[in-house]
């Protein structure tokens, strides 16, 4: 993590957040990444050359990857939603200032007459949206120049909602590249012309392939940052330590500050140094050739998004840069350095992002073969000695284990189990995929 802010007093606080946690002060940079492209203003820009007006907004797409047991919930209380309080209270009373002069407005209305819509509360962050509300809530933010951040710690659910909307994935796609939408509805019609969305949320691999394929051909998963996360088994501290407490409250405390100075810029565009310009050039040009010659047309897709990430990131490391130094105006002028960080960061990520799409093509689902999702259920089943639907299945696992896990996921994964030769696939008379286990899972 040094290496990629070198000197940062952000680092050393994200390593102190991370300490007793089953994750590295990496990972929490990661999603900070996140958190620093939800506080950047809408038209934020970065800026890789001007002759070709090559340029992105500031905002970003994380997928955290990893097993059951990574406490993403912690996770994300340390590195977005803390973090965010400060600025969400400031929302709140401009929410509170709006609806009291709309009250007055109304009330000096005759009794009969047409009075003005409810002002939209402006918000930092969603979990839970429709297309309408979401389009609803980004024409709101359009007219103040404000970011949203879509956090939601299982991904798997807005996946589905993909899965069965088409127009929101379509949504989502324009949002990555900060256009607009134009909605006509006989409630009313919805327009913006452009918007700064981010996204965060943490999936588990094997969920993660039930939904991806391997063409992507609209490229809605290459626009993602993969970030893979072990999870490691990490004892809670026991004996009580006054010096770790201040050092923990200090370093939320330095989040929550770094997080209200991004806040407080105004949109601006930043611009590679002449160096980066030459070098990033270089790597576009790279980009594009790897992107001709991949297959399948996953890989083809990641490469061709490539660029883009990194020159988000690259970005968005310069913006914390210039926190730290608490430089009123933030420089807009960004270093090469960043710009080699984010090519790091962003080659590990789709490192990962490739094998994975490697397995899926070999027919190997990540971890799939010897998920303990995959071994819980053929347990469950074995132990019952009969034919079960998924929904009796269901009921016998935790809470945990189940959340997101879909009856066409269940029904992939018992044809798996039948893959490995451990058990049977049935109909049920409503069509339902049904599992019977007759042989008990094979010894590693």
């Amino acid at each position: 993590m040094e290496e990629i802010l070198p000197g940062s007093r952000l680092v050393e606080a994200l390593t102190v957040l991370s300490r007793g946690l089953p994750f590295s002060g990496v990972d929490l940079l990661i999603v900070v990444l996140c958190l620093v492209s939800a506080l950047t203003k809408l038209g934020t820009m970065a800026v890789a050359n001007v002759i070709t007006n090559f340029k992105v907004p500031t905002n970003l797409f994380v997928a955290i990857v990893g097993d059951t047991g990574l406490k993403k919930t912690v996770l994300m209380n340390v590195a977005i939603i803390e973090p965010l309080k400060a600025i969400e209270r400031w929302m709140a009373e401009k929410n509170d200032k709006a609806l009291a002069a709309w009250k007055g407005i109304c009330d000096a209305i005759p009794r009969g007459k047409t009075k003005p819509a409810r002002p939209i509360a402006l918000c930092c962050r969603t979990a839970d949206y429709t297309g309408p509300s979401l389009d609803a809530q980004l024409q709101a933010h359009e007219a103040e120049k404000l970011p949203l951040l879509i956090y939601q710690e299982e991904l798997s659910r807005q996946l589905t909602l993909h899965k069965k909307d088409n127009g929101d994935e379509q949504r989502l796609l324009a949002l990555f590249d900060g256009s607009g939408n134009n909605t006509l509805r006989m409630t009313g019609n919805r327009t913006y012309t452009s918007s700064h969305c981010s996204v965060v949320g943490a999936i588990q691999d094997e969920v993660l392939a039930t939904f991806h394929n391997t063409e992507d051909s609209n490229g809605f998963f290459a626009r993602f940052l993969f970030w893979p996360i072990k999870s490691k088994p990490t004892k809670l501290p026991i004996t009580s330590d006054p010096g770790a407490e201040r050092q923990r409250e200090d370093a939320e405390e330095y989040l929550r500050i770094i997080a209200g100075r991004i806040f407080s810029q105004d949109p601006r565009s930043y611009v590679l140094c002449e160096e980066a310009i030459r070098e990033f050039a270089e790597f576009e040009y790279e980009c594009q050739q790897l992107a001709l010659e991949a297959a399948p047309g996953a890989v083809a897709a990641l490469k061709g998004k490539t660029a883009g990430k990194v020159l988000r990131v690259t970005a968005l490391l310069h913006i914390i840069d210039c926190a730290e130094r608490e430089e009123p105006h933030f420089s807009t002028t960004i270093p090469v350095q960043h710009l080699r960080s984010a090519i790091r960061v962003v080659e590990a990520s789709e490192g990962w992002a490739t094998a994975f799409i490697g397995d899926l093509v070999a027919g190997q689902l990540p971890e799939a073969r010897a998920s303990r999702l995959n071994q819980r259920i053929h347990d469950i089943a074995l132990k019952k000695g009969k034919v079960m639907s998924w929904p009796e299945i269901r009921r016998k696992l935790g809470s945990g284990e189940r959340k997101g896990v879909t009856s066409d996921q269940a029904a992939e994964i018992f044809q798996q189990l039948v893959d490995m030769g451990i058990g049977e696939l049935s109909e049920g008379p409503r069509g339902g995929a049904r599992y019977q286990a007759t042989k008990a899972w094979p010894a590693t």
